[in-house]
């Protein structure tokens, strides 16, 4: 049964990625280097000589945020929707708590930052030729020191055990770790020259390196290579999606896995070739691509990577919101397969309808909608999406 049901996902993620096309969403002609989305679906990238630009439409439309020239190696969003941002030339980390309209610098470091991580407590990670670590957001650091010279840190990530990893260009052939959230590191062996990193929910460690795909079942204590169907390509950027989906960002398009990198496939068609610098996946399961030459999005391939694709007879999905628990405000996430007249309504525990965020027709595709809680009192409440007779739910607690 298992063997089928992977065998069926298989075929589901082929048959999406031959009938879905990437869309051009702007900075065109421009390199991208990074990208980052926050939980309201407002779209950040960072640019190898043209700043900061912010879209708040899905890529529709883009305002510069910051710096003309600037050349960025890093952004992320933290669980509050602050921005962070490494900067080439900039011994600081840029911060913003209004969407990228304006920034202060935190941090004082011996170089610019040049990767970036946060782990699930809200502990941001830097590398700026060592490591470093802030517990309030930037407002202070540590320094950590896993590599003897001082050297540029290529990519850094944590687990769900709040251990790091760092990669740094000095040593490319080494994954160092703090396994114990502090200053003491070990080495972590991959003579392949590695790129990126990235850890998903149960732990596995994935490394792209100049070679393809390599996977640590260990806490990177072993290794192998996971390539089958994506070749010796080089890898420069990997993201998880819903559901352990795992995407590649290549020097050759993207590659999306549904069984945890033990087989790939080319996910939609327009970017075969392209070197792709970056990957982010949205609240409503759009993945978006940062190239040499722009913004580029697919609307559709992960509801069939990530396993989500509707059957014949399930025109439309409720997916879980986004923060859950909920402390202020949340994004609500679905998808229609055919344009539908919906509803959508947040009902407390009692059955009393608290918030109306839909009641009208709409298109066919992923929406979202923002319910802010307000003064509401904390418990338990539900999300329901009613689509002529049928309908699903979703529970949300807000804290």
């Amino acid at each position: 049964m298992i063997l089928r049901a992977s065998l069926l996902l298989l075929l589901l993620i082929s048959a999406s990625s031959a009938q879905h096309l990437w869309e051009a969403r702007g900075l065109t002609g421009t390199p991208v280097a990074c990208l980052a989305i926050d939980s309201t679906g407002t779209l950040y990238a960072g640019t190898k000589g043209a700043g900061i630009s912010v879209s708040g439409d899905q890529g529709g439309a883009w305002r510069h945020a910051y710096g003309q020239n600037a050349a960025v190696a890093c952004l992320i969003v933290s669980d509050r929707n602050e921005v962070f941002a490494g900067v080439e030339g900039v011994p600081a980390l840029l911060q913003s708590h209004d969407a990228g309209a304006n920034w202060t610098q935190v941090g004082s470091f011996p170089a610019a930052v040049t990767a970036l991580a946060m782990d699930t407590r809200g502990i941001l990670y830097a590398g700026a030729q060592t490591m470093f670590n802030s517990e309030d957001h930037g407002m202070s650091w540590n320094g950590w020191y896993p590599f003897k010279h001082p050297s540029v840190i290529q990519a850094v990530t944590t687990n769900v055990a709040w251990e790091v990893f760092a990669i740094s260009t000095a040593k490319r052939d080494v994954i160092s770790r703090s396994t114990n959230n502090s200053n003491h590191w070990d080495e972590s062996f991959l003579d392949k020259g590695c790129r990126t990193l990235a850890v998903n929910a149960a732990g596995n460690i994935f490394a792209g390196t100049d070679s393809g795909m390599y996977k640590s079942l260990d806490n990177g204590d072993t290794w192998k290579q996971m390539n089958a169907g994506l070749g010796a390509r080089q890898i420069r950027s990997i993201v998880i999606g819903r559901k352990n989906a795992l995407y590649a960002g290549t020097d050759a398009g993207v590659y999306g896995s549904a069984d945890h990198g033990v087989s790939w496939t080319e996910v939609g068609q327009g970017l075969t070739g392209v070197a792709v610098n970056a990957l982010v996946v949205s609240p409503a399961g759009v993945l978006y691509a940062g190239t040499e030459d722009g913004i580029f999005r697919i609307v559709a391939p992960t509801t069939a990577v990530d396993g989500e694709q509707a059957t014949p007879a399930q025109t439309f999905a409720l997916l879980e919101s986004f923060p859950n628990p909920v402390t202020a405000s949340a994004t609500v996430t679905f998808r229609l397969r055919t344009a539908s007249t919906v509803s959508l309504s947040i009902v407390d525990a009692l059955g009393r309808v608290v918030a109306t965020l839909a009641d009208d027709a709409l298109p066919a595709g992923a929406h979202e909608r923002r319910w802010t809680a307000g003064d509401l009192p904390g418990g338990l409440y539900v999300a329901r999406l009613r689509v002529g007779a049928a309908s699903e739910t979703r529970k949300m607690l807000l804290r």
